[in-house]
């Protein structure tokens, strides 16, 4: 593998951090859902649903 350079290095970078937030998107929904139904609060398991829990709890 050749060594970047200076002008593609930041490219790498952005790159490697989308695909980090894009994997960790799941947990992030996921984790509050899980968390509200110890209260008994249930959410589907969708991106709006998600969010209309974290705004109404």
């Amino acid at each position: 593998m050749e060594a970047q350079t200076i002008d593609q290095q930041p490219n790498g970078i952005i790159v490697k951090h989308r695909e980090m937030l894009v994997s960790e998107r799941p947990q992030a929904i996921n984790a509050p859902r899980g968390h509200a139904t110890v209260f008994g609060v249930v959410a589907t398991a969708n991106q709006v649903s998600a969010a209309t829990l974290l705004i109404t709890t």
